[in-house]
Parts: structure tokens; C-alpha cells; sequence
């Protein structure tokens, strides 16, 4: 592998973990913190944040074991000349597992091109550790490590395979790849192939010996390779393995449309789903993550632009799931508190997403806040039909400070139910940490270099009773009839809605929508009576046990 320059910033870069704890306390922790809290029984009050030296510590990637142990794959910058890859495992408890490597640590060579990111997995027979990393020559390179982080001779040539994704050309090269665990000690490759512009998403299934192999792919070469708008951008960010060993990989393609493929186990596409295995959102930017339900929905994460973070969930035929947050979607960060989000760059997005195994959905990002405090750790969580989860953190969502630049880079789920997060932390003289959290969400942090956070997330607050939704903007002339489109969802099928619009706190009007439907998406039509100005209306629902909930967001009434 060649070196590759890295520019260097002041002060020392930490990686970052958080974890949470989704289904209640875990053992050994005697105190329970709240949902979406940091976990103080994790490393030092929730974070663990680990330096391999003077230079910049990055974390890039997160495994969670089967033993409940962390393993966080990044690079340090040693030198202006030279980064090398890292490896760091961790106990349950935040600690560095001295079994591993050198006191935890592991230094796997100069890497290819740190630049282009990197991606892991732990294989769950063998408990080896794979990562991928994109080449400056064009190729995909893989570095397997036994358990107890040595170079796995029997992998390739001394460890390694070098992945041919591309018919090269100077000045085209793959992106880094995305990794999963295939069938029997298998590993799935998802990448891009870069070829004088024509860019497509291409799926590569291995042997355990690194080798290709030839069951998988329509052309037994190992491969598929999809072509989705002919000579265009299209460029795979996410992979995972369905729970029926089908494979979701989205991404964008044609520059900005959003887009989820789906292959069948043998890498040929799955024709059931969408048009031909692929299902495009025009008005979206791009699949930055995607979770495979149990119940063959896909839910896919747009995190394209800080401002207009989606979620989307698709039925196994790939039509949207109406009875998922309004009509198939849910406006992440609108719904967040976030509708004007002025501190949200795109270079800091809601990037990562989880499955709970309630069926909620837990979403890390990174929040730019600006000069001086830089950037934060942002945790949020809907429920499993997309409302905003209130109980999670404080009113849904939980920002963790590390003390400098912080990012997030990667995101899971353990064994234990906790969330856990991995990044980075830019602050001068500190050291990095991991932490998690009891009772409901706990974070991990860092400082300066690798950082894990974790937190304790406890069960969705919201899992039973009504849940509303409505439409964020309605306008009408006065004097004129509209239509305020809204849902309640409920366990029960008895749900009376009523309508109330309000001008700063006085309540201007109360429509009664009466029982309605729950998981249907309806209109109650309304004779605006309202002199000229800008309202509020919020959707109460009451089910037959007398829960209740209001509206998710804040929907705007504009009478012209």
C-alpha cells in the first residue's frame, strides 16, 4: 500500500463511539439512565475516546461483536506523509480489550488513500475482521484480521485482496466500499464503478479465502453490476443483508435522484421490487442509509442536505408504506425542531441509521453549531410507524458535546439493545473516550481522536395510543373551503380527531373531525371563517382508553 499525504489541523482529532441502550437495562448496570441519555456505566460518564499518538486518531467504522464488544476501524496520521490504519476493540464497559492486538490497538499498515473513507465488518462464524478501503490504482483493497488482531494469512496474499471494480483510467478510481457478512463465511462488497463518467453500483460476493465467487452475480463472475440512468453518476453509499439474504444497497444516481436496489441472494436483481429491483425518488437527494425489517419493508435515510433530511419506508413490493409517517414519509428534521435549520450544513447531516428491535428507529448525525463550539454528536428516535419519539433524550433528541470539532461516522445497534456511535473529536491536549448509558439511551464521546458514545435508549414511549400527522402548510383564502390532510395511527381502530387552530396561544378555531379511520391518510374539509394571517393547527387524537396525543411538527395555516 503507498502512503498518501494528509493535511493536519491543530490539535489532535479523537475518535468517537455512543451507544445506546434501546430495550431496558442491561446486566450489571444498577442505575437506569433515561432514553436517550448518555450510559454513565460506559467508559467515563458514557464516552470512551482513544489516541493512538500526537497526530490525528479518526474513527471511520463500527462492529459491534456477538460478546457485546466494540471494534472501531480508523486511520492515524502519524506524520504529514504517511496515515496508517487503526483498530481498537473495547469491552462492554468501555474499556480497552487487552486481548486485542497491543493494549487494545491495533496499526495495520499505511493505508492506500485515506481520504476515500473506510468500511468494516466482523464476520459472525469466524470473528475475523474485515476492512475496505479505495485505492488510488483504481481497485478496492481488503485487510482481514483474526480475532485477536493479527493479519489472516489465509486471506489473499498476506491478509490482503485487492478488488478489481473498474476497467482503470487515469483520473477514475472506486469509492470506498461497503462491507456485510455473507452466507457461510462469505463477504459482500458493495461499491461504485468509476469509468469516464458512466458510473454504476457494483455488488461483489467473496470466498473466505478472498477469492471471487462464481455463484454469485448473473455472469458467474463473482459481481453484479448495475447500470441505473446509462452514461451518469451513480454512486452506492449504503449496503445491508435482509433479514431473507436478499441485499438493499442504496444510493444516487443521475447526480441527485435517490434511489434503492435490491438483489435477490444470488446477486441477481430481486424483479419483485420496484421497476426491474430499483425504486427511484426523484425529489430526493440521496440513500445515505437503509435498514432491512424483519417483515420485508425497507426503511430508506436521505441525509443528501442538512436541510432536507427524509425517511422513506417501502413496502416488499417497493411501494411506499402509507402507514409509515405521512403517505410513506417523514421529515427528519422538520419534525426534530429543525425546520429552519440554519447551524445544519451539508457537510453535517443526520448520516446513520438503526433498527430497534421495538421496530423504532434511532438516527445519528452531526450538528454544526458554528464558531466557537463547532460541531456536536445528534441523536434522535421515531417510533415503528414514524412518529417523533417526545420521550427520547430531551423532547426527542439528544446533542453530546465532546468538547471541540466533533463528527459522527458510524452507528449500531448491540446485542444488549444499546446504541452506540463512533466518530471523531478535534480539541487541543485531550484524550479520547468511549461511554453508554442504562435505562434508556446512553452516550459514548471522545475528545481528541477515536472517540465511542454511548447511549441508553429503554423502549419507544410511544408504542401504544393514537399517533398524528398532518401536513405542515395549508393555505386558503378566506371565506373558502380546504382541506387539512392528516393520519392517527393507533393499536386500537378507535380514534376521534379533533382540529384546533390557534394564532400564538389563543385558540381561533376547533374542527371536529370526529372517528376516523387509524393508518389512513384523510382530509377533513374546512369553511375558513379567519380573518387574514398566519395560524397554527394541531391534530388531537383520543383513542377509546383515553390516550392521547397531539399533532407531531408544527403545521402551518396561512389564510390569504
Amino acid at each position: 500500500m503507498r502512503a498518501h499525504r494528509v493535511v493536519r489541523r491543530a490539535g489532535c482529532i479523537s475518535a468517537l463511539v455512543v451507544s445506546l441502550v434501546l430495550l431496558g437495562l442491561a446486566p450489571g448496570i444498577a442505575k437506569a439512565a433515561a432514553p436517550g441519555m448518555l450510559d454513565p456505566s460506559f467508559g467515563v460518564n458514557g464516552i470512551a475516546l482513544t489516541s493512538f499518538g500526537p497526530g490525528v486518531t479518526k474513527a471511520c467504522a463500527l462492529a459491534i461483536q456477538a460478546d457485546g464488544k466494540y471494534v472501531v476501524a480508523g486511520m492515524y496520521g502519524a506524520s504529514a506523509t504517511e496515515t496508517d490504519l487503526t483498530l481498537a476493540r473495547y469491552n462492554p464497559d468501555g474499556s480497552l480489550d487487552a486481548s486485542f492486538g497491543t493494549n487494545g490497538m491495533v496499526v495495520g499498515g499505511v493505508l492506500t488513500s485515506p481520504s476515500s473513507g473506510l468500511d468494516m465488518v466482523v464476520l459472525p462464524d469466524s470473528g475475523d475482521i474485515v476492512v475496505s478501503m479505495a485505492g488510488p490504482d483504481g481497485l478496492i483493497h481488503l485487510v482481514r484480521f483474526l480475532p485477536n488482531g493479527q493479519p489472516d494469512a489465509s486471506f489473499g496474499t498476506g491478509g490482503q485482496v485487492a478488488v478489481v471494480v473498474a476497467p482503470y483510467v487515469a483520473g477514475d478510481s472506486s469509492r470506498g466500499g461497503c462491507l456485510a457478512a455473507g452466507p457461510a463465511g462469505k463477504l459482500l462488497l458493495g461499491t461504485t464503478l468509476k469509468y469516464l463518467r458512466n458510473d454504476d453500483f457494483a455488488i461483489f460476493r467473496l470466498n473466505p479465502d478472498g477469492s471471487p465467487d462464481a455463484t454469485f452475480g448473473a455472469d458467474g463472475n463473482g459481481r453484479t453490476i448495475v447500470d441505473l440512468a446509462g452514461d451518469s453518476v451513480d454512486n452506492l453509499d449504503c449496503l445491508r443483508v435482509a433479514p431473507d439474504g436478499g441485499i438493499v444497497a442504496g444510493g444516487i444516481c443521475q447526480y441527485s435522484v435517490a434511489v434503492v436496489l435490491r438483489l435477490k441472494a444470488d446477486g441477481t436483481r430481486d424483479t419483485s421490487f420496484g421497476f426491474n429491483g430499483v425504486v427511484v425518488a426523484a425529489d430526493k437527494g440521496a440513500v445515505v442509509g437503509v435498514v432491512a425489517q424483519p417483515d420485508g419493508d425497507t426503511v430508506a435515510l436521505d441525509g443528501f442536505g442538512g436541510a432536507g433530511t427524509t425517511m422513506a419506508r417501502y413496502t416488499p413490493s417497493g411501494q411506499l408504506d402509507t402507514a409509515f409517517g405521512v403517505s410513506g414519509w417523514v421529515d427528519v428534521l422538520n419534525l426534530a425542531g429543525q425546520a429552519s435549520p440554519t447551524a445544519w450544513l451539508a457537510a453535517h447531516k443526520v448520516s446513520q441509521i438503526a433498527l430497534q428491535a421495538d421496530g423504532s428507529l434511532v438516527l445519528a448525525g452531526t450538528q454544526d453549531d458554528g464558531f466557537p463550539t463547532f460541531n456536536d454528536i445528534w441523536i434522535t428516535r421515531f417510533t415503528s410507524d414514524g412518529a417523533y419519539d417526545t420521550g427520547f433524550g430531551t423532547n426527542g433528541t439528544t446533542v453530546t458535546d465532546l468538547g471541540g470539532a466533533d463528527d459522527c461516522a458510524a452507528a449500531a445497534i448491540g446485542p444488549d439493545g444499546k446504541f452506540v456511535v463512533a466518530g471523531y473529536a478535534l480539541a487541543a491536549g485531550a484524550r479520547a473516550a468511549v461511554g453508554a448509558g442504562a435505562g434508556g439511551l446512553a452516550v459514548r464521546a471522545a475528545t481528541t481522536g477515536e472517540s465511542l458514545v454511548r447511549y441508553d435508549t429503554g423502549p419507544s414511549l410511544l408504542l401504544k395510543g393514537p399517533r398524528t400527522f398532518a401536513l405542515a402548510k395549508v393555505s386558503v383564502r378566506k371565506g373558502a373551503t380546504t382541506g387539512f390532510h392528516y393520519r392517527a395511527n393507533a393499536v386500537t381502530k378507535k380514534v376521534t380527531v379533533t382540529i384546533k387552530v390557534f394564532r400564538g396561544s389563543k385558540l381561533e378555531a376547533t374542527v371536529t373531525a370526529g372517528l376516523v379511520r387509524a393508518s389512513v391518510t384523510q382530509v377533513k374539509r374546512w369553511h375558513c371563517t379567519l380573518p387574514k394571517g398566519t395560524y397554527v393547527w394541531k391534530v388531537y387524537a383520543v383513542d377509546q382508553h383515553n390516550k392521547k396525543q397531539t399533532s407531531v411538527g408544527s403545521n402551518k395555516l396561512v389564510v390569504m
